[in-house]
């Protein structure tokens, strides 16, 4: 008997090294919907954090019944999307929508539907957010030595009064229009200095929070899409927050100079990204609710 279990053993194929990484699996939350449930759960304001995708549709072009079908068959064959609602108490009736997709879902779904509206098969979902390894990892020394001498003694100073500790997730969006031809100019600007807007954001809110101090240095919260290679066409909540440091001496008063501070500090924090639980650790906050910029 032991001798045909060794044999067994050889003809079993191995099993792939995953390096200690371990699935999300069925019953496991990851962080970043963690922290949406207690936003919820709290019950203190309403999150604004909607990706929404409005089109309309030519009925004279768009077989409608058809692209009907294929979106109930794309939003059925996630499992994540799938929702039980219990209703409770005198509410009235329930709203159900899928109107907080992260562009990357968006995009995952729409060409999803657009296979199947133009006649052709999906092939099976092999990968599932429930098999999603990216809160597995464990920052390496290097990786957790960077993000110390990266964040350490960064300001707490800003050019905002009454700064408060954050409370509630209540908020209000505030919206400046700007003359057509900046947006056109910024641009070109950009294009030619091969700086994103993001980056181009970042520098901005970083001046106006210490425009009356000697010296630029803040950490600002980004978005990092978060994904692994194996990730990049699925269905599930990934983002998250990412800390970018702009640091940059007011002496220095070329724009050009302080962009290119803001990109460098911005692609060394992607580079090195980790999961926001382990970077916030650095940050030496327990909760995201009490980093003021995020």
């Amino acid at each position: 008997m032991a001798k045909t279990i060794d044999n067994l053993r050889t003809q079993t194929p191995p099993t792939e090294i995953n390096n200690g990484l371990v699935p999300l699996g069925k019953h496991r939350v990851s962080p970043i919907e963690r922290e949406w449930w207690e936003k919820y759960r709290l019950n203190v304001g309403t999150s604004s954090f909607n990706v929404t995708y409005a089109c309309s549709v030519d009925s004279n072009v768009v077989d409608t019944d058809k692209l009907i079908s294929a979106w109930n068959t794309v939003l059925a064959r996630h499992r994540i999307l799938r929702c039980r609602y219990v209703k409770t108490g005198q509410r009235g009736s329930l709203r159900r929508g899928y109107d907080r997709f992260p562009p990357q879902i968006k995009t995952v779904l729409l060409k999803e539907v657009t296979t199947l509206y133009s006649g052709n098969l999906l092939s099976p979902v092999e990968h599932t957010y429930m098999d999603t390894t990216q809160w597995s990892t464990t920052p390496t020394p290097a990786e957790s030595k960077w993000w110390e001498e990266y964040l350490h003694g960064a300001s707490k100073i800003y050019t905002l009064p009454n700064l408060l500790e954050r409370t509630t997730y209540a908020g209000r969006t505030r919206l400046t229009k700007l003359p057509r031809i900046s947006p056109m100019k910024s641009s070109s600007s950009l294009k030619n200095k091969k700086v994103t807007l993001h980056q181009l954001a970042l520098g901005a809110v970083a001046l106006s929070l210490q425009h009356d101090q000697n010296d630029v240095d803040v950490i600002l919260g980004g978005p990092y899409l978060n994904r692994g290679a194996k990730d990049l066409d699925t269905v599930g909540l990934f983002l998250e927050p990412l800390p970018i440091r702009v640091r940059h001496p007011m002496t220095a008063q070329s724009t050009a100079s302080y962009l290119r501070a803001v990109q460098a500090s911005s692609q060394e924090a992607i580079a090195h990204a980790i999961p926001w639980t382990k970077s916030s650790a650095r940050l030496q906050q327990k909760h995201i609710s009490q980093i003021i910029l995020f």
